[in-house]
């Protein structure tokens, strides 16, 4: 950049402003930027491909060219000093985008161009192009082959770059109205979606009631195409086209008007309530008052038709920045001020703001200061963390404002109490009982052995032997289930301190069974009561054998 282009920047101290009671203090470092000229337009965007968003501005003059004034993002937290380029006779607004022209409309080449409004081309006025180098340069501006459709516009008509096409790309969007001018008591005439002002491309007004003001668009209601919102008689009118529609005729475009409680003067769309809906947040102000509202957009029923949240603000108040400067999680609200004031709100993710807390600008004091502001927010070092840039036209000069706010502190979890201590583990009752066989030998004293149990931890042992007899044909051919039958039973009283042999006496008909098959599979089931009075089962599977018979020679 040439020596000639460059301005020094004048850096003020960090500006701390007192919490209310119940939010915390925010805190921005402002930077201010002198401009060979008052800016009347601002807009923010990454025009050289590298190190962040940069800053647009352009500077309106009453005669002759306009030019546009470019501050390159270093990626530091600072930017390089404004670099000059020529636009068209009496530009005043600029938009950021990726607009190539093809001739009869606006395609997209991958580098961010400026779009503003030429208000002294011959032979009209109409919008103008200047196409981005995509390192930060701009070239002359094109204007727009055709006349706009309707009446001429005006210093107070915005434009808008919105996708509303089914095929994409971003169209220009110039809502034509002279609401502002009461005099003539003309209403907004038409809005077009085209470079070159095609029918097709442009939706009539409603009738009744009167439109104009603000314009904005966005992703309201998740769908591919942005909606339009622009003011209306009771605060909005909503725009919209369905998805599975090409472009065509006006007929395709629906509107409906929502209550926001009065014209509003500037926009922003935020999710304000946290339900995950982006919501709208208009502003106003005079030099007798300011206030902002919230208008919600349901997940299904678009804006919310009743009356807006409304938050009593400053006088002047002109627009808001919203984010979350102060890292809540909710979304807050800057308002910036034609008096050299802005206030800063801390939203609580409710629609709850707390009060103003001041922000200096140029002229803060002054109350003989009044100007023209725009504001944009901006990610100055690309932390994450919302920052915001102010114009202001009677100063001649760009308002950084980097937000050096501490986030909020995280919640601190409330202490529970430890969780009781295991203690040891029980002692199982059957953890007393030791040399279980899997194989017993039938003697003649009918007793058999089934090692021992101990006190502690064992206090008593139920022992029960049962056989499964097997089951005889039934007169239809069936196989009877088989029966089981208790062969043996002992209940077996371990005294403190001291350890018992298990015994079992088997019956009769378990001994005659035993001795006529040689070998016996039983289920033995070991019911144990410990000296705590807990209670343990245990069965398992043995073999029952006969004692083999000694022969003696004769």
């Amino acid at each position: 950049m040439p020596k000639t282009l460059r301005l020094l920047l004048a850096v003020s101290a960090i500006l701390l402003v007192v919490p209310s009671a119940a939010h915390a203090a925010f805190s921005f470092t402002r930077t201010d930027v002198p401009l060979s000229g008052g800016p009347v337009s601002l807009a923010v965007g990454d025009v050289d491909n590298a190190n962040g968003p940069d800053i647009v501005a352009t500077i309106y003059t009453n005669t002759g060219p306009s030019s546009i004034a470019v501050l390159l993002n270093r990626g530091d937290g600072t930017f390089a000093g404004p670099a000059y380029y020529a636009a068209c006779d009496g530009a005043y607004d600029t938009e950021l985008g990726d607009v190539t022209t093809t001739g009869s409309d606006l395609a997209q080449d991958g580098k961010l161009d400026v779009v503003t409004v030429c208000l002294r081309a011959a032979p009209g006025r109409r919008p103008g192009r200047m196409a981005g180098d995509g390192a930060g340069g701009f070239g002359a501006t094109v204007i727009s082959p055709n006349l706009p459709i309707g009446q001429t516009l005006f210093t107070n008509d915005p434009i808008e770059l919105a996708n509303v096409r089914k095929d994409g790309g971003p169209p220009l969007l110039v809502y034509m109205t002279d609401f502002f001018n009461l005099s003539t008591f003309e209403q907004g005439e038409v809005a077009c979606v085209s470079w070159d002002w095609s029918t097709n491309d442009c939706f009539n007004r409603p009738g009744f009631p009167a439109v104009g003001g603000a314009l904005i668009s966005g992703r309201l209601n998740g769908t591919a195409r942005d909606q339009i919102l622009t003011g209306g008689g009771k605060g909005f009118i909503t725009y919209g086209i369905a998805d599975g529609l090409p472009n065509g005729p006006s007929s395709i475009w629906t509107f409906s008007e929502r209550d926001a409680g009065g014209a509003a003067s500037w926009m922003r769309l935020a999710d304000t309530d946290g339900d995950g809906h982006v919501d709208v947040i208009a502003s106003r102000g005079d030099s007798m008052g300011g206030s902002f509202s919230i208008q919600h957009w349901g997940a299904s029923t678009g804006i919310v038709d009743g009356p807006a949240k409304n938050t009593t603000s400053v006088p002047g108040l002109e627009p808001t920045v919203v984010g979350d400067f102060d890292g809540d999680g909710h979304p807050d609200v800057l308002g910036i001020t034609a008096y050299g004031r802005a206030v800063a709100y801390a939203g609580d993710g409710a629609d709850n703001f707390g009060g103003a807390q001041d922000v200096p600008l140029l002229g803060y004091g002054n109350p003989s200061y009044a100007t023209v502001v725009q504001a944009e927010p901006i990610d100055v070092d690309r932390n994450g963390v919302p920052d915001a840039v102010v114009a202001d036209q009677l100063g001649a000069n760009l308002q950084i404002l980097r937000n050096t706010t501490p986030p909020a502190p995280k919640p601190v979890p409330v202490p529970t109490a430890p969780p009781p201590s295991p203690g040891p583990k029980p002692v199982l009752p059957l953890s007393g009982i030791k040399g279980l066989p899997t194989t017993v030998i039938l003697g003649s004293s009918a007793l058999l052995g089934f090692g021992s149990a101990s006190n502690p931890p064992t206090a008593s042992v139920d022992l029960t032997l049962t056989v499964k007899a097997t089951g005889k044909a039934s007169a239809a051919g069936k196989k009877k289930q088989p029966k089981t039958t208790r062969i043996g039973f002992a209940h077996i009283v371990i005294p403190p301190g001291k350890t018992r042999k298990l015994q079992v006496k088997l019956s009769a008909g378990g001994r005659k069974l035993v001795k006529a098959r040689g070998s016996l599979k039983a289920t033995l089931t070991l019911a144990a009561t410990g000296t705590d009075g807990s209670h343990a089962t245990k069965t398992r599977t043995l073999t029952m054998k006969r004692a083999p018979v000694k022969r003696h020679k004769g």
